[in-house]
């Protein structure tokens, strides 16, 4: 939702991370294809359009090894169960709310090991 986007925005600039937030899905993956280089990205599930998972693979096939970290109220058995089929680490899902301390160490654990990925 528009203000959880802005409050995680905002302390994530605060930290130092040049942030590129998108509304939807879509507006992701377009955004995406048009940047040169990015260093991961935070999903949520619960999006406008396609969903995060939906986002999350189209995301993996288009750029294999772009670490991505889901944030979302919306882990239901069900889609625990999707997640677990999609085989994403468990360690790349984190269930709102959560404190801001879990998703920087997210962040910082899926990049840890990656460098900038070239998007284009």
């Amino acid at each position: 939702d528009k203000l959880a986007r802005r409050s995680v925005t905002n302390r994530l600039k605060r930290r130092g991370f040049e942030v590129l937030p998108a509304e939807t899905g879509e507006r992701a993956l377009e955004m995406a294809a048009n940047v040169p280089v990015l260093s991961a990205v935070l999903l949520d599930i619960d999006l406008p359009g396609i969903d995060g998972l939906d986002t999350y693979a189209r995301l993996q096939e288009s750029f294999p090894g772009l670490p991505l970290v889901i944030c979302s109220g919306a882990i239901s058995p069900v889609v625990s169960a999707r997640i677990q089929r999609m085989n994403i680490p468990i360690e790349c899902c984190l269930k709102k709310p959560c404190p801001f301390s879990d998703v920087l160490a997210a962040i910082h654990k899926v990049t840890a090991s990656q460098s900038s990925i070239p998007t284009r």
